[in-house]
C-alpha cells in the first residue's frame, strides 16, 4: 500500500467503537498519531472491553 508522506495509519480492536471512522471531525484529523489513539481510547472506549489503538504517521516535527 502506498502512503502519502503525511498519512495517518489507525488500527484497533473491538474495544473502540468504530463508528469515529464515519464523521471524524477536522480538529481530530489534525491531532499527532499518540493524541489521535489517545482522544479516541478517552471518547470512543468501549467501557466493558478491553482495548488497543495503533497509530501511525509522520512525526510531529517532519515536513
Amino acid at each position: 500500500m502506498d502512503l502519502t508522506p503525511h498519512a495517518t495509519v489507525i488500527v484497533h480492536t473491538d474495544g473502540i467503537d468504530h463508528r469515529w471512522a464515519y464523521d471524524p471531525t477536522d480538529a481530530r484529523l489534525t491531532l499527532p498519531p499518540a493524541l489521535l489513539a489517545a482522544s479516541l481510547a478517552h471518547t470512543h472506549r468501549r467501557r466493558r472491553d478491553d482495548a488497543t489503538i495503533l497509530a501511525l504517521g509522520p512525526h510531529l516535527g517532519m515536513r
